[in-house]
């Protein structure tokens, strides 16, 4: 019965993978979807929840150092002959607090190792924010492109009619055959741009990613109002500090394990002797535990130094974040102003590049003012998306920073 229920929940989870995949490719994938398949399934988060297991085996091993160690011996004497065989059990009874830290310690990792794993997830995400706000980019400005060709097209097709008809020159022609080769140069550029794109969010998301769905824009509502917000945001849920705070609990135990060194461990001794001599044994002992010379004093000098270090390495962090977070503010502001601005300027750049058009007709506007006029109105339209793509790729990081992606 159980292997059934294996079996069908995992041909269900294939399935569901399958037609979040197949309606990806028809559609293009969502960004939910990419990241929810990114996050599932990148090498790098499932190498981090293997040592989240490790460091869950080590706390367990260090927990196990309570309780008695078992020992048998049994060897030959000079004679060849076989000695009784002698089976023993050591039992801690006070080691100074060093079992106790090593337990500490120990958990203290393996919070570190939980930490790790948010912080590869931050680290990804902001990967893919990046990746997929450059491809949305790419993409848009492919089709941009591919107006700018057929904008260019029937440019030439309507000089193409005038220098036949001998109203105008034939240098008119080759301008605007010129032109129409820089822009089939372009779209070719960007053609190329976009399929390294695709190819690196392939690798990341580790599914074929032909196109994305640009009907589908991710949830920004939750964007933090101030920079003061974003910035406590970010410390309350930075991965990074709760990791390094966990660090400064194991070196802290370190050092009182460190310290134990000075006192010696009771052990109690309980050995069981069988054979032609039976023989029962108890005994308590005290045992020293500071090593050779004054190397218990130099281990403490070192991990507490340590320590002092992880504090500074802390310290560092917060400046970090702080600085980060400021420049992902401003640049999402930025790109909010100029924004704007460069959709006001492409509205203007269209309806000039009509009016020309009107005008040459007219005769009151040269061939080359038409030609330039397009290429403004063009340059104007990837300023347009070159400024959404920067405001999405900075709004999606503020979203990763303060902990609400």
């Amino acid at each position: 019965m159980l292997p059934t229920v294996w079996s069908r929940w995992i041909l269900g989870a294939f399935l569901c993978a399958c037609a979040v995949t197949a309606q990806a490719e028809e559609a293009g994938w969502r960004f939910a979807d990419l990241m929810e398949v990114t996050l599932r399934d990148y090498p790098e988060i499932i190498a981090k929840q293997r040592s989240v297991d490790a460091a869950r085996s080590e706390v367990e091993g260090a927990e196990w150092q309570r309780y008695p160690a078992p020992g048998v011996q049994a060897a030959m004497n000079s004679n060849g002959g076989r000695t009784d065989p002698v089976f023993s059990l050591r039992q801690p009874l006070w080691t100074g607090g060093r079992i106790t830290a090593g337990i500490d310690a120990a958990r203290a990792r393996h919070g570190a190792a939980d930490a790790e794993v948010l912080v590869t997830r931050r680290s990804l995400l902001l990967r893919l924010t990046s990746t997929y706000s450059n491809l949305r980019r790419t993409q848009i400005q492919l089709d941009l492109h591919r107006q700018n060709v057929k904008r260019h097209e029937g440019l030439l097709e309507m000089i193409g009619r005038r220098v036949k008809n001998q109203v105008s020159p034939e240098v008119d022609l080759n301008l605007a055959n010129n032109r129409l080769l820089q822009a089939k140069n372009e779209l070719s550029q960007i053609v190329q741009n976009f399929s390294n794109g695709t190819m690196q969010m392939s690798e990341l998301v580790g599914r074929k990613v032909n196109k994305l769905d640009l009907a589908d824009l991710p949830d920004l509502s939750e964007l933090p109002k101030t920079l003061e917000e974003a910035t406590a945001q970010t410390m309350a849920t930075a991965p990074g500090l709760v990791k390094q705070d966990f660090e400064l609990q194991a070196a802290q135990a370190d050092v009182d394990s460190a310290e134990a060194a000075y006192w010696p461990k009771v052990v109690l001794h309980l050995e069981e002797q069988f054979g032609s001599k039976s023989e029962h044994k108890a005994s308590i002992s005290l045992e020293s535990q500071l090593g050779a010379g004054l190397s218990s004093v130099t281990n403490i000098d070192a991990v507490q130094s340590r320590r002092q270090g992880m504090i500074e390495d802390r310290r560092k962090t917060v400046l970090q974040i702080t600085t980060s977070v400021a420049e992902v503010w401003n640049a999402y502001n930025g790109a909010r102003y100029r924004l704007e601005n460069n959709r006001t300027n492409y509205k203007s750049s269209e309806a000039i590049f009509e009016s020309y058009t009107r005008l040459y007709v007219a005769g009151q506007k040269s061939w080359l003012d038409v030609m330039n006029s397009a290429k403004d109105t063009f340059n104007s339209s990837l300023a347009v998306e070159d400024t959404e793509a920067d405001r999405l790729s900075s709004a999606l990081s503020l979203l990763v920073h303060t902990g609400r992606l």
